[in-house]
Protein backbone atom coordinates (compact mmCIF):
# COMPACT_ATOMS: atom_id res chain seq x y z
CA UNK A 1 0.00 0.00 0.00
CA UNK A 2 1.18 3.88 -0.63
CA UNK A 3 2.26 5.21 2.12
CA UNK A 4 1.83 9.39 2.37
CA UNK A 5 4.82 11.05 0.82
CA UNK A 6 5.96 8.69 -1.23
CA UNK A 7 6.03 10.75 -4.66
CA UNK A 8 8.62 12.94 -2.37
CA UNK A 9 10.59 9.57 -1.94
CA UNK A 10 10.68 8.53 -5.32
CA UNK A 11 11.95 12.10 -6.39
CA UNK A 12 14.55 12.41 -3.73
CA UNK A 13 15.82 8.60 -4.82
CA UNK A 14 15.85 10.23 -8.52
CA UNK A 15 17.88 12.99 -7.43
CA UNK A 16 21.47 11.65 -8.28
CA UNK A 17 24.14 11.06 -11.03
CA UNK A 18 23.14 8.12 -13.31
CA UNK A 19 25.38 6.67 -15.94
CA UNK A 20 22.51 5.88 -18.14
CA UNK A 21 18.68 7.34 -18.52
CA UNK A 22 16.36 5.31 -20.84
CA UNK A 23 13.60 7.04 -22.05
CA UNK A 24 10.69 3.97 -22.82
CA UNK A 25 9.97 1.44 -21.30
CA UNK A 26 9.11 -1.20 -24.37
CA UNK A 27 11.26 -4.37 -25.21
CA UNK A 28 14.13 -2.30 -26.78
CA UNK A 29 14.68 -0.04 -23.59
CA UNK A 30 14.11 -3.61 -20.95
CA UNK A 31 16.74 -4.81 -23.79
CA UNK A 32 19.73 -1.66 -22.96
CA UNK A 33 18.54 -1.94 -19.32
CA UNK A 34 19.61 -5.63 -19.36
CA UNK A 35 22.79 -4.78 -20.97
CA UNK A 36 23.74 -2.03 -19.15
CA UNK A 37 22.94 -3.65 -15.42
CA UNK A 38 24.86 -6.73 -16.87
CA UNK A 39 27.72 -4.21 -17.55
CA UNK A 40 27.24 -2.78 -14.04
CA UNK A 41 26.16 0.78 -15.08
CA UNK A 42 24.17 2.73 -12.59
CA UNK A 43 20.88 2.73 -14.90
CA UNK A 44 17.63 4.38 -15.28
CA UNK A 45 14.31 3.41 -17.09
CA UNK A 46 11.54 6.01 -17.33
CA UNK A 47 7.93 5.27 -19.37
CA UNK A 48 5.08 7.64 -19.32
CA UNK A 49 2.93 5.22 -19.40
CA UNK A 50 2.69 1.31 -18.44
CA UNK A 51 5.68 -0.57 -19.37
CA UNK A 52 5.53 -2.12 -23.09
CA UNK A 53 2.17 -0.34 -23.01
CA UNK A 54 2.41 0.64 -26.82
CA UNK A 55 3.54 -2.85 -27.89
CA UNK A 56 0.20 -4.30 -28.95
CA UNK A 57 -2.22 -1.46 -29.44
CA UNK A 58 -1.22 -0.85 -33.43
CA UNK A 59 -0.22 -4.57 -34.27
CA UNK A 60 -3.02 -6.86 -34.90
CA UNK A 61 -3.74 -6.82 -38.06
CA UNK A 62 -1.64 -9.99 -38.61
CA UNK A 63 -2.22 -11.86 -35.67
CA UNK A 64 -6.16 -11.95 -36.55
CA UNK A 65 -5.90 -12.23 -40.63
CA UNK A 66 -2.18 -12.95 -41.00
CA UNK A 67 -1.97 -16.19 -38.96
CA UNK A 68 -4.39 -17.86 -41.79
CA UNK A 69 -2.50 -16.34 -44.64
CA UNK A 70 0.66 -17.79 -43.19
CA UNK A 71 -1.30 -21.27 -42.95
CA UNK A 72 -2.87 -21.22 -46.01
CA UNK A 73 0.62 -21.61 -47.53
CA UNK A 74 1.81 -24.15 -45.60
CA UNK A 75 4.23 -22.87 -43.48
CA UNK A 76 4.47 -24.96 -40.41
CA UNK A 77 2.52 -22.58 -37.45
CA UNK A 78 2.40 -24.18 -34.48
CA UNK A 79 -0.34 -23.50 -31.96
CA UNK A 80 0.31 -23.84 -28.49
CA UNK A 81 -1.61 -23.27 -25.41
CA UNK A 82 -0.13 -21.87 -22.35
CA UNK A 83 -0.71 -21.99 -18.30
CA UNK A 84 -0.90 -19.30 -16.74
CA UNK A 85 2.59 -18.63 -15.13
CA UNK A 86 4.11 -20.79 -17.71
CA UNK A 87 7.04 -19.15 -18.95
CA UNK A 88 6.89 -18.73 -23.13
CA UNK A 89 10.63 -17.30 -23.24
CA UNK A 90 13.25 -17.13 -20.91
CA UNK A 91 16.22 -14.84 -20.90
CA UNK A 92 19.66 -15.90 -22.12
CA UNK A 93 18.10 -18.45 -24.18
CA UNK A 94 18.80 -19.14 -28.04
CA UNK A 95 16.15 -16.94 -30.21
CA UNK A 96 15.14 -20.00 -32.34
CA UNK A 97 11.44 -18.86 -32.71
CA UNK A 98 8.65 -15.71 -33.35
CA UNK A 99 5.76 -16.00 -31.23
CA UNK A 100 2.57 -14.39 -32.39
CA UNK A 101 0.23 -13.60 -29.24
CA UNK A 102 -3.48 -14.75 -30.19
CA UNK A 103 -5.31 -14.38 -26.86
CA UNK A 104 -4.17 -14.08 -22.95
CA UNK A 105 -1.38 -11.43 -20.95
CA UNK A 106 1.86 -12.09 -20.55
CA UNK A 107 4.82 -10.30 -18.14
CA UNK A 108 7.94 -8.87 -19.54
CA UNK A 109 10.18 -10.03 -17.00
CA UNK A 110 13.69 -8.44 -16.73
CA UNK A 111 16.29 -10.69 -14.50
CA UNK A 112 19.48 -8.80 -13.23
CA UNK A 113 22.39 -9.74 -12.51
CA UNK A 114 21.53 -8.81 -9.05
CA UNK A 115 19.31 -11.52 -9.01
CA UNK A 116 16.54 -9.28 -8.82
CA UNK A 117 13.46 -10.04 -11.57
CA UNK A 118 11.45 -6.34 -12.78
CA UNK A 119 8.63 -6.75 -14.85
CA UNK A 120 9.20 -4.11 -17.49
CA UNK A 121 5.92 -4.79 -19.50
CA UNK A 122 2.56 -6.55 -20.37
CA UNK A 123 1.80 -8.01 -23.83
CA UNK A 124 -1.67 -8.41 -25.33
CA UNK A 125 -2.93 -10.16 -27.99
CA UNK A 126 -1.99 -9.00 -31.28
CA UNK A 127 1.62 -8.53 -31.39
CA UNK A 128 4.93 -10.69 -31.86
CA UNK A 129 7.10 -11.86 -29.35
CA UNK A 130 10.46 -12.79 -29.77
CA UNK A 131 11.92 -10.71 -32.53
CA UNK A 132 14.73 -8.99 -31.20
CA UNK A 133 16.80 -11.70 -30.57
CA UNK A 134 15.33 -13.59 -33.22
CA UNK A 135 16.05 -11.14 -35.83
CA UNK A 136 19.73 -10.15 -34.79
CA UNK A 137 20.54 -13.91 -33.95
CA UNK A 138 21.21 -13.33 -30.05
CA UNK A 139 20.05 -14.91 -27.11
CA UNK A 140 16.67 -13.79 -25.57
CA UNK A 141 16.96 -10.37 -23.48
CA UNK A 142 13.63 -10.68 -21.27
CA UNK A 143 11.34 -13.63 -20.10
CA UNK A 144 8.20 -13.85 -20.83
CA UNK A 145 5.84 -15.61 -18.75
CA UNK A 146 2.00 -15.93 -18.60
CA UNK A 147 -0.15 -13.91 -16.63
CA UNK A 148 -3.12 -15.53 -17.87
CA UNK A 149 -4.43 -18.55 -19.58
CA UNK A 150 -3.38 -17.78 -24.00
CA UNK A 151 -2.98 -18.95 -27.22
CA UNK A 152 0.16 -18.25 -29.17
CA UNK A 153 1.35 -19.65 -32.46
CA UNK A 154 5.11 -20.65 -33.05
CA UNK A 155 7.15 -19.63 -36.05
CA UNK A 156 10.56 -21.42 -36.29
CA UNK A 157 13.47 -19.85 -37.77
CA UNK A 158 13.48 -22.87 -40.27
CA UNK A 159 9.99 -22.45 -41.00
CA UNK A 160 10.63 -19.00 -41.62
CA UNK A 161 13.38 -19.42 -44.00
CA UNK A 162 11.24 -22.13 -46.04
CA UNK A 163 8.62 -18.84 -45.69
CA UNK A 164 11.42 -16.80 -47.43
CA UNK A 165 12.21 -19.17 -50.11
CA UNK A 166 8.90 -20.56 -51.00
CA UNK A 167 7.03 -17.15 -50.39
CA UNK A 168 9.14 -14.08 -50.86
CA UNK A 169 6.47 -11.47 -51.04
CA UNK A 170 4.59 -13.29 -47.62
CA UNK A 171 8.07 -12.85 -46.12
CA UNK A 172 8.47 -9.76 -47.16
CA UNK A 173 5.06 -8.61 -45.73
CA UNK A 174 6.28 -10.00 -42.15
CA UNK A 175 9.45 -8.40 -42.62
CA UNK A 176 7.89 -5.12 -42.76
CA UNK A 177 5.51 -5.96 -40.69
CA UNK A 178 7.46 -6.45 -37.59
CA UNK A 179 9.50 -3.76 -38.86
CA UNK A 180 6.51 -1.68 -38.32
CA UNK A 181 6.03 -2.82 -35.11
CA UNK A 182 9.62 -1.87 -34.01
CA UNK A 183 9.18 1.55 -35.81
CA UNK A 184 6.26 2.32 -33.83
CA UNK A 185 7.86 1.59 -30.43
CA UNK A 186 10.72 3.79 -31.39
CA UNK A 187 8.57 6.61 -31.98
CA UNK A 188 6.58 6.03 -28.74
CA UNK A 189 10.05 6.13 -27.33
CA UNK A 190 10.81 9.25 -28.87
CA UNK A 191 7.83 11.26 -28.32
CA UNK A 192 8.35 10.30 -24.37
CA UNK A 193 12.07 11.85 -24.71
CA UNK A 194 10.31 14.95 -26.14
CA UNK A 195 7.97 15.08 -23.54
CA UNK A 196 10.72 14.87 -20.93
CA UNK A 197 12.73 17.73 -22.23
CA UNK A 198 9.89 19.89 -23.14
Amino acid sequence: MWQCGWRDQVWSDLDRDWDLIIVGGGITGAGILCEASRRGLNTLLVERDDFASGTSSRSSKLVHGGLRYLKNVQIALTHQSVSEREYLLRQGEPAEDLYFVEAGMFAVILELDSGRDSRVGTIQPGTVVGEIGFYLGKPRTASVVATQPGVVYRLSLSAFRRLEADHPQIAAALHQWIANILAERLSDNVSTLQALLD
